[in-house]
């Protein structure tokens, strides 16, 4: 055998070796600095943790705790990234199957993320409470947002808090379809509780848009009433939250 092809084996069997054993410290290079918080990497790149990772989420930060990855190398063969992503964060918690290309750019397979409803106060001025259970299939991700996928949101032991009181509200659903790009319909409904509430959200690129009837047998607490009046409309024996605004 020619001397050059045992040199050429030689190397690319060092590479893969290399390749294999890559620290997942590498990963940081993939990372926006000084916009993704993350330390503690252990692992390799194929197959690592870190102890924790924090996102931008409207100029504060989103802390994930410690997240554990696994890269498929077999993908990168076909200019794709196919990753499945698992992270923990006291009872915060999200998984996530996911693939990266150049014509597809993200793809969630699946998502399923857990986080504690007070998370919406990096969005909205409003002190809210309960889980949050968000699960999505087929979800894909283009330059402009979001383009397609369908998916569900639950919202258990959902709660509002005022200045002197607070307001038990129920469990709620939000059931969407994604139906273009930019563009999403969900339908919120009811599961249980004392506040009940039956209507339709929507997205049309930046721009979101909510109607909701609420309705509740039982008297509110006059805190979260005046809240409530400040948005809705008094109609039916209830209450219409209407509105669209931009994100």
């Amino acid at each position: 055998m020619p001397r050059r092809y045992l040199l050429t084996g030689g190397a690319l069997v060092l590479l893969l070796a290399l390749l294999i054993q890559a620290p997942a410290r590498l990963l940081a290079f993939t990372l926006m600095p000084g916009e993704v918080v993350a330390g503690a990497y252990a692992g390799t790149f194929w197959r690592g943790s870190v102890d924790s990772l924090a996102l931008p989420v409207s100029g504060k930060y989103w802390q994930l705790g410690r997240v554990q990855w696994r890269v498929s190398p077999w993908a990168l063969l076909w200019l794709s990234a196919e990753i499945e992503l698992a992270s923990r964060w006291g009872r915060q918690e999200g998984r996530a199957n996911l693939s990266v290309s150049p014509w597809r750019g993200l793809y969630l397979r699946e998502v399923d993320v857990a986080v504690d409803a007070q998370m919406v106060r990096l969005i909205l001025p409003v002190n809210l409470g309960g889980r949050l259970e968000l699960s999505g299939r087929n979800l894909s991700f283009d330059e402009s947002g979001i383009s397609a996928g369908s998916g569900r949101l639950n919202w258990r032991r959902a709660h509002w808090s005022g200045y002197r009181s607070s307001q038990q509200l129920g469990d709620y659903v939000l059931e969407f379809q994604v139906q273009g790009e930019q563009r999403l319909a969900g339908r919120v409904s009811s599961l249980s509780g004392p506040v009940l509430a039956e209507g339709q959200v929507g997205l049309n690129g930046r721009e979101y848009s909510l109607d909701l009837h609420l309705r509740s047998d039982t008297p509110l607490t006059s805190e979260f009433r005046s809240a409530l009046e400040l948005a809705a409309v008094p109609e039916d024996q209830g209450y219409r939250l209407k509105f669209s605004a931009d994100l």
